[in-house]
């Protein structure tokens, strides 16, 4: 025999519905007036004291393509990974 659905439990998925779908809509509407910021752009916004040097010995550096990528080693975290990258 199937299941028989109350009203009450009815109506709350329908309010859920409509509630994710009302929170739907104000997020596509928030990002067309506020388009996420570039990388570029967060980069020229960022203050000096945001910035700090990186030890030669711990950075990656690599050339694709689409431009160059910089990779700290985290040795701090993870010590053996670091290590085994550097081997």
């Amino acid at each position: 025999m199937g299941k028989i659905w109350s009203e009450a439990t009815v109506l709350f998925g329908v309010a859920l519905v409509v509630a994710i779908s009302n929170v739907y809509a104000k997020d596509t509407d928030s990002a067309a007036k506020n388009p996420p910021k570039t990388s570029a752009e967060i980069i020229a916004a960022s203050p000096a004291a945001d910035w700090r040097d990186v030890a030669p010995t711990d950075l990656i550096v690599m050339d694709l393509p689409q431009g160059q990528v910089l990779i700290e080693l985290a040795k701090r975290f993870a010590p053996a990974h670091a290590a085994n990258i550097r081997t």
